[in-house]
């Protein structure tokens, strides 16, 4: 037997709940049973039956939750449905419904707010009845229910604003809950004032569907009065929690057709009582470091009461903290990904300054993105000030030092913080924080706000260029600081303009700092493309959020243009890279009946100048069974005939040796590749051709390699750096022993080494890195494969420092693509350059 479907309509005390049912009645629902008559509240009638309504208030007042009193705003007990009382109600309810569904032959509907919060029970006894069940939610604007609810039950249940709003919040929250997957329309009261006829259509689609009488419409329309908005004119609006106005803008939008969004919405909901009545600081689980503490493993009440002891007296730990955001994974307390949809700050603003200055630019400008109300003109205050909303500017770590401080924080109605990572864990700690961004369409954003863009004031003041000149001028990118001294910054590309002094000052005061913030805006609005070069610290969340690069020194207008380039492609992953395997030519060799135990192998490439000085120091080696191998990477200088002729001279004191020419430039992989694979000897000392060894190099640093254990693959002995001039000026990277951990940030072992032929074989020989770091690639590779390299612990070798060096030439201009190429290939590697903005 098909039985007519019951109407729930429900909602929240004071939200239009009547109305509602007079409209329904005008369409032809009916409201069976003995309605509640008229009063000086309602004149119009409640529609409301007295017996549903006095079985509900009787099962609220059992449970301790009677609706308007401070309890109200809790939960239902658990298993609430299954005690005696309610087992009693069900059956009381049932009684009624069976009287009243035979007599229906069309759609009817009862009418009680208390059906928000006992939806369970109606679920229980329709499925008995076989009875389909609709749900119809009126609601109304919190303001406008608060003030209603305060001025009619203020003395009789001590109602109070805050507890209104949680009020609010549970009938709402509580029928969507429970609704599951129940038919649902939503309605709002002020639709019935400025969109009234259609939805009211709507109302009829969703309550007959089978009936589209006009008629109907227009009497239902005659239940609309504009007197019944009187609440609006009760005093000044109460001011309304986050939470609350968040709710409100789910319902509008509910109202409009987005019922399957507010159902998802509402279950990922904390209760209201949590953040809209008072807290009482002395009871643990209500305290507003309840979940960190729980989240941290005190669950107890003795835990939670000494954690809270704890953390008031001396701030909380920064391990703590650690801990805290190991935990704040995605779903973890913290983690609301609805709680940044605050409306505009109140004109008249009272705003706590946490961390920042107005003598900081950035702060002007984190200031100007707030959510701020057209024309207002806020009030900075002290952090500990009483204020509508705070602006927190520090880390964290300090703020949790200051336990009164975070206390404080808890009471402010809403609290801003630029760092994702911070609001998580400030809303875990009891604060009502909202992640405060900037849009990257500034070039749309209104010039009015806080900053009141002057670029004349800019221009006197702090000797700024107006951004619309800058713009006219060309250019694609504008340079705000400086880098390193470098020749190269003194000869700008075409695409590049350059202001080297950013801040233009070492101090500002309010005023100029403010004018700063304007004309960094006025330049995001004019379209210019802004990169930064050093930030200071409290810059590079807001260069991120402006979409402003960030990049460290040392860096040169070449590279930075390239990093652009490299961004503006969208960061592509580093391609495969190919080391060539050109043929050579032997010029010269020489061999003996002794066979050596150490070759000396020498990559060279234009460096007739200093080839010699490295050969003179092979001719030294004390070990009298080294063999000397130079390869020649098609070099354009007179490098061979130097070689070819110091060969002649004095090659014949090496047991073996070779002269070697590539026919086309290859790169020092493939040059050190081809000296590896002519060595005759299982150890091969790396010798670049500006570079010299000493005299003992190859006999203690093979000494060692013979005492050392079998994976041992390279024997690295100090190497001192000198200037042409012979001038000590350190050791290379600065004298570390192999260790992976210290190779994970970066190269600290020259190339000038003692290497086992074999593992060079082991892992492939080097590979031909563009730009340089073959070397570092090398050690990564070794150390994956299981080797690994001992120190000789005293200087054996020099590494002269000069401007036609390939470090100096081309790695070091590099950084960058270089760090990203060897992270790429070697995941365990945590390079710096290797981030984004750097």
């Amino acid at each position: 037997m098909n039985r007519a479907p019951l109407i729930l309509v429900v909602g929240m005390h004071r939200s239009g709940t009547s109305l509602l049912g007079s409209i329904l009645e005008a369409l032809g629902v009916a409201l069976p049973g003995p309605l509640i008559p008229a009063d000086t509240h309602n004149p119009a009638g409640y529609f409301e039956r007295s017996d549903i309504r006095a079985l509900q208030e009787e099962l609220l007042i059992d449970l301790q939750r009677w609706w308007p009193s401070e309890q109200g705003t809790l939960a239902l007990p658990q298993d609430w449905l299954t005690t005696p009382r309610a087992q009693r109600a069900a059956i009381c309810l049932k009684r009624l419904l069976t009287v009243d569904l035979q007599q229906q032959r069309g759609p009817w509907a009862i009418k009680d707010p208390r059906s928000s919060l006992l939806l369970p029970l109606w679920r229980l006894v329709a499925a008995e009845l076989n009875l389909p069940l609709r749900l119809l939610l009126a609601f109304r604007h919190p303001a406008e229910v608060v003030t209603s609810l305060v001025n009619r039950d203020a003395a009789a249940t001590e109602m109070t604003s805050a507890r209104a709003q949680a009020l609010w919040i549970r009938h709402q929250q509580q029928l969507l809950v429970d609704a599951g997957d129940l038919p649902l329309h939503v309605v709002s009261y002020s639709r019935w004032f400025d969109e009234p006829k259609t939805q009211i259509q709507a109302l009829q689609t969703f309550c007959r569907p089978d009936n589209n009488d006009p008629t109907a419409v227009q009497t239902a329309l005659g239940c609309i009065c504009s007197d019944y908005r009187r609440s609006q004119t009760h005093g000044q609006a109460p001011r309304l929690k986050r939470q609350v106005r968040r709710w409100h803008r789910q319902l509008e939008q509910a109202a409009a057709g987005s019922v399957g969004a507010l159902r998802h919405w509402a279950r990922r909901q904390p209760g209201p009582s949590a953040h809209l009545n008072p807290r009482n600081l002395s009871t643990p689980n209500q305290h507003p470091w309840s979940r960190a503490l729980k989240a941290l493993g005190s669950d107890q009440s003795e835990l939670q009461a000494a954690g809270i002891q704890a953390w008031t007296q001396s701030g909380i730990a920064p391990i703590s903290l650690a801990q805290l955001r190991c935990l704040n994974h995605p779903g973890f307390p913290g983690d609301d990904p609805s709680a940044d949809q605050g409306g505009p700050l109140p004109q008249r603003l009272k705003l706590g300054l946490i961390g920042g200055s107005l003598e900081d630019w950035t702060t002007h400008l984190w200031i100007h993105h707030l959510p701020l109300s057209p024309g207002s003109n806020p009030e900075i205050c002290s952090a500990e000030a009483t204020s509508d909303a705070a602006l927190h500017l520090q880390r964290l770590e300090v703020t949790a030092q200051d336990p009164k401080l975070l206390l404080h924080l808890t009471q402010v109605e809403r609290v801003f913080d630029p760092d994702p990572d911070q609001v998580k864990l400030l809303r875990l700690l009891g604060v009502n924080a909202e992640q405060l961004s900037i849009h990257h369409t500034l070039h749309n954003a209104a010039k009015e706000g806080w900053l009141n863009s002057n670029n004349v004031d800019a221009s006197t003041q702090l000797g700024l260029p107006c951004p619309e000149a800058l713009v006219m001028l060309g250019g694609e990118w504008l340079c705000l600081g400086s880098s390193e001294p470098d020749d190269s910054w003194q000869r700008l590309p075409a695409a590049l303009l350059h202001l080297p002094v950013f801040p233009p000052a070492p101090a500002l005061s309010r005023a100029q700092a403010r004018l700063l913030a304007a004309w960094i805006q006025a330049c995001c609005s004019a379209g210019l493309n802004l990169v930064r070069i050093d930030p200071q610290s409290s810059e590079p969340l807001l260069w991120q959020s402006l979409g402003v690069l960030c990049f460290q020194n040392p860096i040169n207008p070449e590279e930075l243009l390239e990093e652009l380039a490299w961004h503006k492609a969208g960061k592509p992953a580093p391609g495969t890279i190919h080391t060539p395997s050109p043929t050579a030519q032997v010029l010269w060799q020489h061999a003996s009946d002794l066979p050596p135990e150490v070759s000396i192998c020498i990559s060279s490439y234009n460096y007739a100048k200093r080839i010699s000085a490295a050969l003179e120091s092979c001719l030294a080696q004390s070990l009298p069974a080294v063999e000397l191998l130079i390869v020649d990477d098609a070099s354009t200088d007179d490098s061979l005939t130097r070689c070819h002729e110091w060969l002649d001279a004095h090659g014949h004191r090496f047991c073996s040796g070779k002269l070697l020419k590539h026919h086309k430039n290859s790169g020092l992989a493939a040059a050190r590749n081809t000296a590896f694979a002519a060595a005759s000897a299982p150890w091969c000392l790396v010798l670049d051709a500006d570079n010299q060894i000493d005299a003992r190099a190859c006999e203690l640093c093979l000494g060692l390699a013979k005492a050392s254990p079998d994976k041992t693959a390279v024997v690295h002995p100090l190497i001192r750096i000198c200037n042409d001039d012979g001038q000590p000026l350190g050791l290379v990277g600065g004298g570390h022993p192999w260790q992976r951990e210290q190779l994970r940030a970066g190269n600290v072992i020259d190339a000038m080494a003692l290497v086992r032929r074999s593992a060079w074989e082991a892992v492939g020989g080097y590979s031909h890195i563009p730009g340089g770091w073959e070397d570092f690639d090398f050690w990564c590779k070794l150390i994956e494969a299981g080797w690994h390299g001992v120190l000789y612990p005293r200087p054996l070798g020099t590494y002269t420092q000069h401007g036609a060096s390939m470090l100096q030439s081309q790695t070091n201009q590099r950084q960058r693509q270089l760090s990203r190429l060897l992270q790429h290939r070697h995941p365990w590697l945590q390079l710096a350059f290797a981030a984004e903005n750097r």
